[in-house]
């Protein structure tokens, strides 16, 4: 029988990379979630509860957890539909205390580390790395 390591894999650069940028992205679109919607308002609440499973999902990719990167999608698919109308209705005036082409700029910002830490999370050196933190973990149950 093959000895499995059970200690813990090391982590990537780009895992730590893609959390910074999913922080990066969580601070933004709270910005744009002020701006955007109206306290009470369904859609900032859900947007709210998104952004939550967003940021709970890159924390829980940093320590090796392979399913989060699931939760990430869906959540981030959520976030685009609700938040990208933002990234041109900011450049046509609209907005409640920033100016309009601020709230685009945060949003088009946001969005683009969003989308550029999900891509991370799926390079095949992070891929490896969630594949060796899963099987250490089964290694350590006795599976």
């Amino acid at each position: 029988m093959a000895e499995v390591r059970t200690h813990r894999p090391v982590r990537p650069r780009e895992i730590s990379v893609a959390l910074g940028l999913a922080i990066a992205a969580f601070s933004l679109w709270l910005i744009v979630d002020v701006e955007a919607f109206r306290p009470g308002d369904s859609a900032g609440i859900i947007t709210l509860i998104a952004l939550g499973f967003y940021l709970g999902g890159a924390i829980r990719a940093r320590k090796g957890r392979k399913d989060t990167r699931i939760g990430i999608v869906v959540s981030l698919v959520v976030l685009y539909f609700f938040m990208l109308p933002y990234c041109w209705l900011g450049f046509h005036g609209w907005a409640r205390s920033l100016d309009g082409p601020s709230v685009a700029v945060l949003d088009i910002v946001a969005t683009s580390a969003s989308a550029a830490g999900l891509v991370l999370c799926f390079l095949p050196s992070s891929r490896r790395y969630f594949h060796l933190v899963t099987v250490a973990r089964e290694a350590r149950r006795g599976r």
